[in-house]
């Protein structure tokens, strides 16, 4: 049966507490802890997924390492691995939608409220600028960074840096409102669609360019303003008529190195599906992380079917994923192949 979205969307209003339990059940611990970090069911950890508070109205979670999901459709596609159009039969079949024996109950969402900047993490973002600075010379600027770029088979990079990368020398890291210390951050500032910066990307480390041993040495800063993000990317190589677009900071540089392409790195699946590309771009490069559960390709292919009058050419990993591994993206094969295409 084909669904109406909206019909859908309205039906599923105020139920997702009870329609995700169903259709996705790893997600269960997250839903009975709302608002509360957990484990993530896609790349583990300890407590790298939470579900909002108005979760029980929209759906929708946020990752730790793939961004946020906006609704219910889009969690139960990154969870599950489906398509949209999957994931909106699901759950049109969930709720049995359009049945004669059925008198649907609608449920009309309440009017959008005006959303409102974040005074605290507006005062966070501002605090991490002043107090770092942008990377000219990696070995003077922040060796732990150039350290960090070779231990990942990025030497390329430390010669010249992406312009827009930032280095702090001790950025306080927290976990559940409580500090575990202060760590070397290299800072990736976000850029909206009009070219602001509205977010930062922070990766700890070591003095000895490895991951800092915290719950998410990746973390993105708290948002300034709910949904600023979206259509946002790490614009690290400026676009021309080319460009290429990766999820990873570290994949985008691999791509770099070996091709040349200006690249930006999205953070996510899920944000680089929703990427705006510049009018001036007429060749898209997609160069997505090869998954087990085709999370990569499907946002991929999301993004490709946006804009169908660009010349598009999407790019998966062609060597198998480890079996002690989950996805495997462009730097694993800069780093174990020593080129990308």
């Amino acid at each position: 049966m084909n669904y109406d979205v909206n019909d859908v969307r309205c039906l599923a209003f105020g139920n997702w507490g009870v329609i995700i339990p169903d259709l996705c059940p790893p997600l269960i611990p997250a839903f009975e802890k709302i608002g509360k970090h957990v484990p993530c069911s896609v790349h583990g950890g300890k407590d790298g997924f939470r579900v909002p508070k108005e979760f029980l109205e929209v759906g929708g979670g946020i990752c730790n390492t793939c961004g946020p999901f906006h609704d219910g459709f889009a969690l139960l596609m990154w969870a599950n691995g489906w398509t949209f159009l999957e994931a909106l039969k699901s759950v049109g079949d969930y709720l049995q939608c359009g049945a004669s024996s059925v008198e649907p109950v609608r449920r009309t969402p309440p009017p959008k409220k005006k959303e409102e900047l974040n005074k605290n993490a507006f005062k966070a973002l501002g605090e991490a600028f002043k107090e770092s600075h942008p990377i000219v010379n990696l070995k003077l600027d922040a060796l732990p960074v150039a350290r960090y770029f070779a231990n990942r088979g990025l030497c390329g990079a430390i010669k010249t840096p992406p312009s827009n990368l930032r280095f702090h020398p001790s950025l306080k890291y927290f976990h559940e409102g409580k500090s575990l210390g202060s760590y070397p951050c290299l800072l990736a500032p976000i850029f909206n669609p009009e070219g602001v910066v509205v977010g930062l990307h922070r990766t700890y480390l070591t003095e000895h360019g490895n991951k800092a041993n915290v719950p998410s040495p990746k973390k993105l800063m708290t948002s300034i303003m709910s949904g600023i993000t979206r259509g946002g990317a790490i614009r690290l190589y400026e676009a021309t008529d080319c460009l290429a677009v990766t999820e990873g900071i570290e994949t985008a540089i691999a791509v770099y190195l070996s091709t040349g392409w200006p690249v930006w790195a999205c953070v996510s699946a899920g944000m680089l599906e929703r990427v705006v590309i510049p009018e001036q771009v007429e060749t898209l490069y997609i160069m997505a992380d090869k998954d087990r559960n085709d999370t990569g390709l499907n946002s991929a292919n999301a993004l490709a079917n946006r804009y169908p009058h660009l010349n598009i050419k999407t790019l998966l990993p062609t060597q198998p994923i480890p079996d002690d591994q989950k996805s495997i993206d462009w730097c694993d094969v800069l780093t174990n192949f020593k080129e990308v295409v």
